[in-house]
């Protein structure tokens, strides 16, 4: 069904009488207002209500404040706590990433409301191609920043620009299957 079809259906859905919607218990009426029965085929079927997740704002408001209070204790005095100043400059990157995390669970977990998408639709591609588009970038800065200090990444040598430049270019080839 093409997405026109799907928003003109949703339009009509909201005008419909409240005689011919369902009734409190969620079997359809069997007469129009003329007063002859409707078939099945006419009946409309009931979008489900989005999901509702109360837990989702504090929670990720919760891990923004801690990524954010990690960067400034960081800057602010990295003894103050015992395991942060052996991680060194990796602080940085571990408080920008709680900060991205959480605005990318945000984004990704929201319930969503307005008119429904058509069958196929696409919904995954932008925070696909936000969360690997900053993966990306993240991969880059953690290299350039603390690259000595991560085991793995100094291990890896210049291949880790190719694995930044690569999270980048994924991301741009993501986006061109948004609808």
């Amino acid at each position: 069904m093409p997405e026109s079809k799907v928003r003109k259906a949703a339009a009509d859905k909201r005008k419909r009488p409240e005689s011919s919607k369902s009734d409190a218990t969620g079997k359809a009426s069997s007469a129009t207002k003329s007063g002859t029965p409707t078939s099945r085929a006419s009946r409309r079927i009931v979008e489900p209500e989005p999901v509702k997740r109360p837990w989702l704002l504090p929670v990720t408001i919760a891990i923004a404040v801690v990524g954010v209070a990690w960067g400034v204790l960081y800057f602010v005095d990295d003894s103050l706590i015992g395991f942060m100043k052996p991680l060194g400059k990796l602080n940085i990157a571990i408080a920008a990433a709680l900060v991205v995390l959480a605005v990318v669970l945000f984004l990704v977990l929201r319930p969503r409301t307005g008119t429904p998408y058509a069958p196929g639709s696409r919904r995954w591609v932008p925070p696909t191609f936000i969360a690997v588009g900053l993966f990306g970038v993240a991969w880059l800065i953690v290299y350039y920043v603390a690259g000595t200090a991560v085991p793995f990444m100094s291990a890896l040598g210049n291949w880790n620009i190719l694995i930044g430049m690569a999270g980048m270019a994924a991301a741009f080839i993501i986006a061109t299957l948004w609808k």
